[in-house]
C-alpha cells in the first residue's frame, strides 16, 4: 500500500467515526444534466478549519504529507508553527477557504468525507446555464473576490450565492476538479475552474478552463465536494 493509499483510507476511517462525512452532504444542493439527476454539490468551500482537523489527524498518523499539501509556504494560513510541529491556524482565518493542498491531498479529502471532487461538467451544471455563476452580468467587486481586489481570500459565504444556491463558485480559490488533461510532455494537469482572489475577470467565466501541475498546492487553489447519486 502506498502512502496516499494509506492516507485516503486513514482520513476516511477518522472522518467516519467522527461524522465528518455526513455534515456538508446534507446542505449540498441537487444537480441534473439534461434532466438527469447526477448528484449533489457542497454549497460552500472546503475551509481552513476543514484543513486543519485534516492535516493534524494525518500527521500523528506518521505519513509525509509533503505529498498533499504544501508544508513549505510560510505565508500559507494553516502551517506547521506549533511547538510540536502541528498545524496552526489563526481564529481569523479558520472560514477561509482552504489552500495549498495539491490535487492528491483534494482528492483525498473528498473521498475520506464520502464523496470526491467533481468533474468539468459537472462543476458547469453546479455554476449554472450563465456566463457567470450568476448570470450574464459581468464581474464586479460586490460579486466576487478576484482581481487582486481584497488582495487574499475572504471568509465563504461572503458574496452572493449563484443561480443554484452555490457560494463562491467564482472567485475567492479556484477549485480543483478530478479530470487530468495531458500537456506536450505528457504529464496529467489537472483541471481547475472558477478563477481566484488574484485571478482577471476572464477567468470567472464558467467555461473558462486552467489546469495546473497536480502537486502545485498554492494560495490560490482550494476543493469543493461532489456527491454522486
Amino acid at each position: 500500500m502506498t502512502e496516499l493509499q494509506e492516507a485516503a483510507r486513514g482520513w476516511r476511517n477518522f472522518a467516519m467515526a467522527t461524522e465528518i462525512a455526513g455534515q456538508s452532504r446534507e446542505k449540498a444542493v441537487k444537480l441534473t444534466i439534461d434532466g438527469r439527476p447526477i448528484g449533489a454539490m457542497a454549497r460552500h468551500l472546503v475551509t481552513n478549519a476543514d484543513l486543519l482537523r485534516f492535516l493534524n489527524h494525518l500527521r500523528i498518523s506518521g505519513l509525509d504529507i509533503r505529498w498533499l499539501a504544501n508544508t513549505a509556504n510560510p505565508n500559507l494560513p494553516v502551517r506547521p508553527a506549533g511547538p510540536a510541529g502541528e498545524f496552526t491556524c489563526s481564529p481569523d482565518w479558520l472560514d477561509h477557504p482552504a489552500t495549498g493542498l495539491t490535487w492528491y491531498g483534494a482528492a483525498i479529502y473528498a473521498d475520506g468525507v464520502g464523496g470526491r471532487l467533481p468533474t468539468e461538467t459537472e462543476w458547469m451544471a453546479a455554476a449554472g446555464p450563465g456566463e457567470y455563476p450568476w448570470g450574464d452580468s459581468p464581474p464586479d467587486a460586490g460579486l466576487a473576490n478576484y482581481g487582486y481586489h481584497r488582495g487574499s481570500t475572504t471568509p465563504i459565504g461572503a458574496f452572493p450565492a449563484g443561480v443554484n444556491g452555490l457560494f463562491d463558485l467564482a472567485g475567492n480559490v479556484r477549485e480543483w476538479c478530478g479530470d487530468a488533461i495531458p500537456d506536450a510532455a505528457n504529464r496529467p494537469l489537472r483541471v481547475v475552474k472558477g478563477g481566484g482572489w488574484a485571478s482577471p475577470p476572464a477567468d470567472l467565466r464558467t467555461s473558462a478552463r486552467a489546469v495546473k501541475l497536480p502537486l502545485m498546492g498554492s494560495a490560490t487553489s482550494g476543493l469543493r465536494i461532489f456527491y454522486p447519486e
